[in-house]
C-alpha cells in the first residue's frame, strides 16, 4: 500500500499490545484522532483490514484523501441514520473490524477532547469487544491539525518515533463514556512513558537550548538596574560555576538561597552541569522548617549572596556559605571569552563532550523541593530528570508557551515548584526570554518591567494578582497575551475584575509540587479552520483545564476508595511520568499516597464529559461533621456573597475547624472584619445553606495566615481556630 509505504518512510512506529487485536472475528476499535494519516497508522497497528467511520470534515478537507483512496483503505462518512447504524452493526457481527474516532473529529488542541455520544450504545449493541487505541507523539507534526500560525513548531526529527498503545478489550456491557475515557487516558500515559527524550539529562537539554541560540537575549534581570545576558554568555558563566562546584564543593546536594535573577539561574544550571543536585530552600519559611530541610536533605553547603545574608539575619545559615558574586566577578575573563567563542563556533554534540555534560538522567534526582507545609511540617519532594523533562514536553505538546517571541515574567521563587520547572528550566531549554524580579510582591516594578520588555506570559496566583487591580495602570500590562493562575481557586468575581481591568482572561491551571508541577491548564480556544467541524474549546471558566498529555486519572470514594465515574466528585488520583517517586525518607507517608504509580493528590475533583477538570477542594479543607463532609471553600464563597465583600488584597474571611466531642468537628469562622454573628447565620439560612454548614463560632483576627506562595497557611488557621 502506498500510504503505508509513505508512513514507514516518514515515521518509526512502535506498537504495544497488538495481541489485543483479534486475528479474526468482529471488534470495534476506538481511538484518539490528531492527523490526516491516523487511518493509516491504525491499519498498520491493527495488522488487519479496517473500515473507518470518519467525519465529513475528514473527507472534505483531508489533503491526503487521494492517497488513502488509491491505498484501498475503506473510509466511510458518518451518517446519523438507522440504516447506517444497522449496516455497520451487521459488519462487525460478520467479523469485520470497525474503527471509530470517538472524539467525532480531529483534536485542535492536542488533548483528548469530548467523546461523542453514540459509539457507546453502538458498542453495547454490537456484542463484540471494544479495543481502545492511543496514538502518541503525532501532535504538531506536518500532517496534524495543529495551527502553527505565530507558533514555534516542535522540532520533530526525520523518521521520528510514534508510539501506538493498544489496550485490553472492554466487554460491551462495561462500555461507558467514563470507562472509555479512562482507557484512552491510561494508554496516553503508557505511550508517553516510552518517549526516549525522558531518559535525558536536564543539563544536556539546557546546554543545547542555550548553545543553539548563543546571541539570543535570554535573561533580563531587574533586581536593581536592568542587566541582561545572551544565551552564550549565560552558558559560559554557568560552566564556570560548574567548574567551581566540582573543585570546591563535596556535597551531593547543594543548597541555594537566592531570589529569581541571574544569580539563581547560573547557580542552578552550574550545579546541575556538575552532576550535583540543587536544593532551592524556602527562605520565607520559619526557622524550624528551614532547619528541618537542612537535616532531611543532608545539606551543609549553601550558595547565596552577601545581600541576601544581610537581609535575613535570622536564617539558620550553615558554616559553609558560598557567595556567588565574588565567584562570578573573579572568573578568568579569558576563560569566559574562550568558552563563549566555543559556543559560537562549535556544534552542540562536540561542545557537550568537551565540557563533560551528563547526557542521561532519567530517574536520577535533579532537584529537591520542600513543600510549603500549609497543613503540616514541610516534606522533601525529590524530582527526577524524567519528571522535569516530562513536564517540559507536556507544556510543549499543548503549545502553552510556544508562541514566537514569547517573553516570560519570572518572579516566582525558585523554591516554588512552578518557579523551579516553568520559570527556570523550561525557558533555558526552549528559546524563551526570561524577565526576572526578586519578588512577586513588587507589583509596580513588575508592571514597569512588563511594559518595558513587552512581557507576553505571566504566571502567578490569585493572591499575587489581586493588588494589580488597584495599583497598576492597565496600559502597563497591555503586552500580556497569556495570564495563568494556579495554587488557589480563582473566584468568578476576580475573573471579571481582571478581564475588565486588563482585557485578558485568566487561564486557571492545576498542579502540585509532587507532579513537577503542571497537571492541567486552560488553553485558548483553538481557531476553527474548517466550517464543517464542531467548535472545540480549550478554555472553560471554573475548570482548571484538561489533563496534559501523558497524565491519566481516577476518581475514588474518599472514605472507602471504591472506584467512581470520572464525572462524579471524589478523591483525585493521578499517574504519569511527571509524578514524583515518593517523599524523601518517608516510607510510611509514601505507602499512604503512592500505589503502583498512582498518586493520591488529597484533592476532591471531578471531570465533565468534555474532559475539563474541576477541583472541588482540598480534602484538608473539608470537615466531617455528624458523618457529613462539609466544604470550607463553598461556605466562604457564600459568606463573601451574603456580606457583599469585594475582592481585596487581603483574605477577609476563612473557615477552619476545631475538634468537637459531639459531632467530631466544629466550624470556626476567622474574620478580619467585624461580623454580626446573628445576622450572618440568618442570611446564610435564608440562602439555603444547610444548618451543619453554618459556623457557630466566629473569631475576630488581625490577619489571616498566608504562606509566601500565596496559599492559605492551613496549619496557622487551625491554630487560631483552636485558641
Amino acid at each position: 500500500m502506498i500510504a503505508k509505504l509513505l508512513v514507514w518512510i516518514l515515521y518509526r512506529i512502535r506498537v504495544s499490545g497488538r495481541q489485543h487485536i483479534p486475528k479474526d472475528g468482529g471488534a470495534v476499535i476506538i481511538s484518539n484522532h490528531v492527523t490526516y494519516l491516523d487511518v493509516v497508522f491504525l491499519t498498520i497497528a491493527s495488522g488487519r483490514s479496517v473500515r473507518f467511520i470518519a467525519s465529513d470534515t475528514l473527507h472534505k478537507t483531508n489533503r491526503l484523501r487521494w492517497l488513502i483512496k488509491i491505498s484501498a483503505i475503506e473510509l466511510i462518512p458518518q451518517a446519523k441514520t438507522r440504516p447506517f447504524f444497522e449496516d455497520n452493526l451487521e459488519f462487525v457481527k460478520q467479523g469485520g473490524l470497525l474503527g471509530i474516532f470517538v472524539e467525532g473529529q480531529a483534536s485542535r488542541t492536542g488533548s483528548l477532547m469530548a467523546l461523542q455520544h453514540g459509539f457507546d450504545s453502538f458498542a453495547r449493541d454490537s456484542g463484540v469487544p471494544v479495543i481502545p487505541i492511543f496514538m502518541d507523539n503525532l501532535w504538531q507534526t506536518r500532517f496534524s491539525f495543529f495551527n502553527a500560525t505565530g507558533m514555534h513548531r516542535k522540532q520533530k526529527p526525520f523518521r521520528m518515533r510514534i508510539n501506538i498503545a493498544i489496550g485490553k478489550p472492554i466487554i460491551p456491557g462495561d462500555v461507558s463514556m467514563s470507562s472509555v475515557r479512562e482507557s484512552l487516558l491510561d494508554l496516553s500515559e503508557e505511550s508517553f512513558q516510552r518517549r526516549k527524550e525522558l531518559e535525558g539529562h536536564v543539563a544536556d537539554y539546557c546546554f543545547r537550548g542555550l548553545a543553539r541560540h548563543p546571541l539570543f537575549e535570554r535573561i533580563v534581570d531587574y533586581t536593581a538596574a536592568r542587566k541582561s545576558l545572551k544565551s552564550g554568555l549565560l552558558l559560559s558563566l554557568s560552566l564556570g560555576i560548574k567548574n567551581y562546584v566540582l573543585k570546591n564543593l563535596r556535597g551531593r546536594r547543594i543548597g541555594i538561597v537566592l531570589p529569581p535573577g541571574i544569580g539563581v539561574t547560573v547557580a542552578n544550571l552550574g550545579v546541575v552541569l556538575a552532576g550535583r543536585i540543587p536544593v532551592n530552600l524556602n527562605f520565607t519559611a520559619g526557622k524550624a522548617a528551614i532547619e528541618s530541610s537542612f537535616q532531611k536533605g543532608d545539606i551543609d553547603e549553601v550558595i547565596t549572596a552577601e545581600a541576601v545574608i544581610k537581609k535575613m539575619p535570622q536564617f539558620p545559615w550553615p558554616d559553609n556559605i558560598i557567595d556567588i558574586l565574588p565567584i562570578l566577578h573573579g572568573m578568568d575573563k579569558k576563560g569566559i571569552l574562550l568558552r563563549f567563542l566555543g559556543i559560537l563556533c562549535l556544534p552542540c554534540f562536540l561542545l557537550t563532550r568537551l565540557h563533560g555534560v551528563p547526557r542521561r538522567g532519567n530517574n536520577d534526582e535533579v532537584g529537591l523541593l520542600f513543600t510549603s507545609g500549609s497543613s503540616g511540617e514541610p516534606k522533601g519532594v525529590p524530582l527526577s530528570h524524567r519528571n522535569v523533562l516530562t513536564n517540559v514536553l507536556q507544556i510543549d505538546e499543548i503549545a502553552l508557551l510556544s508562541r514566537q517571541n514569547t517573553t516570560l515574567m519570572c518572579c516566582l521563587p525558585v523554591f516554588h515548584s512552578f518557579g523551579f520547572t516553568v520559570t527556570l528550566w523550561y525557558p533555558l531549554i526552549r528559546r524563551i526570554k526570561m524577565v526576572t524580579l526578586p519578588s512577586p510582591l513588587e507589583q509596580k516594578k513588575i508592571a514597569d518591567a512588563v511594559e518595558a520588555e513587552k512581557v507576553s506570559v505571566f504566571l502567578g496566583t490569585r493572591t499575587f494578582y489581586k493588588p494589580y487591580i488597584q495599583r497598576v495602570a492597565p496600559e502597563k500590562m497591555k503586552s500580556l497575551d497569556l495570564v495563568v493562575a494556579g495554587a488557589e481557586k480563582v473566584t468568578p468575581e476576580f475573573f471579571d475584575l481582571w478581564k475588565g481591568t486588563f482585557g485578558t482572561d485568566i487561564h486557571e491551571g492545576y498542579g502540585l509540587t509532587e507532579t513537577s508541577p503542571v497537571v492541567s491548564v486552560n488553553l485558548k480556544d483553538p481557531i476553527q479552520i474548517d466550517t464543517e467541524g464542531l467548535p472545540q474549546a480549550g478554555y472553560r471558566r471554573g475548570a482548571v483545564g484538561r489533563l496534559l498529555p501523558g497524565v491519566t486519572a481516577r476518581i475514588k470514594d474518599p472514605n472507602t476508595e471504591d472506584p467512581r465515574s470520572l464525572f462524579e466528585p471524589g478523591m483525585l488520583y493521578l499517574k504519569g511520568p511527571n509524578i514524583f517517586g515518593g517523599y524523601l525518607d518517608d516510607p510510611d507517608r509514601n505507602a499512604e499516597i503512592l500505589s503502583d504509580g498512582w498518586f493520591k493528590t488529597g484533592d476532591l475533583a471531578r471531570f465533565d464529559e468534555d474532559g475539563f477538570l474541576y477541583i472541588e477542594g482540598r480534602l484538608s479543607r473539608f470537615s466531617k461533621i455528624g458523618g457529613e463532609m462539609v466544604p470550607h471553600e463553598t461556605i466562604e464563597s457564600k459568606i463573601v456573597e451574603v456580606l457583599n465583600l469585594k475582592e481585596e488584597e487581603l483574605v477577609p474571611v476563612v473557615v477552619s475547624a476545631r475538634p468537637d466531642d459531639k459531632k467530631g468537628e466544629a466550624l470556626v469562622l476567622l474574620a478580619r472584619i467585624l461580623v454580626d454573628e446573628d445576622e450572618l447565620r440568618q442570611r446564610l439560612t435564608e440562602e439555603g445553606l444547610p444548618n451543619l454548614w453554618i459556623p457557630r463560632i466566629v473569631k475576630q483576627v488581625e490577619e489571616i495566615p498566608v504562606l509566601a506562595s500565596g496559599k492559605l497557611d492551613l496549619k496557622g488557621c487551625q491554630a487560631l481556630a483552636a485558641e
